[in-house]
């Protein structure tokens, strides 16, 4: 029996660089839609290439989730943005945090072999339509009431004999 620990096959890992960190270059968008029910009725799941290493510029969101709104000829609503993000900052190895449509998105970078797990979860609802399928519509009256500064320039005239 050997007194010697077989340990090539750490060699071999640390030698494919799978546990040093990267800057993220794709990124997983999960689609969910929600019926009106609150019940889960599909699940999408693309990858895009992002145009700035582990950025998701606000450009590239806002078109994510254009592209994403209808499906299957249903209009959704945006209900969240969250991202799901494993990093290895402050001690902390995945954070899924709620996200804007407003702002670029900055990925931390994240340990090469899960670096494929990163993903943004973007979840839609069912718009809520009107029973009656009818516009509302507003009208506006005019005022047939003298103005204030009307009424007292008329108290001031001078009266004609």
């Amino acid at each position: 029996m050997s007194d010697t620990l077989d340990t090539t096959w750490i060699e071999d890992l640390e030698s494919e660089n799978k546990f040093f960190m990267q800057k993220i270059d794709k990124l997983e968008i999960l689609s969910i839609y929600i019926a009106g029910d609150s019940s889960i009725q599909t699940v999408s799941k693309d990858i895009i290439d992002l145009a700035t290493p582990s950025v998701l510029t606000t450009e590239e969101l806002v078109c994510a989730v254009q592209k994403r709104k209808i499906r299957l000829g249903t209009h959704y609503t945006l209900k969240e943005i969250m991202l799901y993000n494993i990093s290895d900052t402050q001690n902390s190895l995945i954070e899924l945090q709620p996200r804007t449509l407003f702002k670029d998105i900055h990925l931390n970078d994240s340990i090469s072999y899960f670096k494929d797990l990163n993903s943004l979860v973007i979840v839609f609802s069912d718009r809520p339509t009107r029973s009656d399928g009818l516009t509302r519509r507003v009208t506006l009256t005019k005022s047939k009431h003298n103005t204030r500064r009307r009424a007292t320039r008329n108290e001031k005239s001078p009266k004609t004999i």
